[in-house]
């Protein structure tokens, strides 16, 4: 398996993506999913999170990008999560799907710290703030985490790693 080519099947709404998966898996010596691969083309998916990690790279934007693909996994991961219903991907790549999803998220962090900005602010940070500001309360280890990716050719072959993981996981 390791050596074998691999093709995705991803597409448009109503493209017809899913009868080339059901084509596909009617061919002797072929293995398929039996599903359209919804990790790479979906809004959060890997080709947003390359988009966010070495096209248009900020320390804002890789944290989001990561919480964001982060979400996105634990969507397709659950059986029944809006909106991805009926997708649960941890069905077709055993329980391994959010452990190893896991793992690529930590495998494209530089680090990691306890922070806020403005776009993950919200009205428990604020009062944690107001806290420090009026009675030096220890606020750092109860703010969120802040996750850091550098833009590096690295994300290519850590997210090939990544997805031969999961196809190995499937098998």
């Amino acid at each position: 398996m390791e050596h074998r080519k691999k093709v995705i099947i991803g597409g448009f709404a109503g493209s017809g993506s899913s009868a080339v998966v059901d084509l596909l898996s009617e061919v002797e010596g072929h293995y398929t999913l039996g599903r359209e691969f919804r990790l790479t083309n979906d809004p959060d998916g890997i080709i947003d999170l390359e988009h966010s990690l070495l096209d248009s790279w900020s320390p804002y934007k890789s944290d989001m990008a990561l919480k964001r693909f982060d979400s996105f996994i634990t969507r397709l991961g659950t059986k029944n999560k809006y909106p991805y219903i009926n997708q649960n991907f941890t069905k077709t790549f055993t329980k391994d799907f959010i452990r190893l999803s896991k793992e690529y998220i930590n495998n494209l962090k530089a680090f990691s710290y306890c922070g806020i900005w403005v776009g993950i602010n919200n009205p428990y940070t604020r009062f944690l703030k107001k806290l420090y500001k009026y009675i030096k309360f220890p606020i750092e280890k109860r703010l969120p985490q802040i996750h850091i990716a550098y833009p590096e050719e690295d994300f290519f072959y850590i997210t090939r790693d990544y997805l031969e993981s999961l196809i190995k996981a499937s098998s």
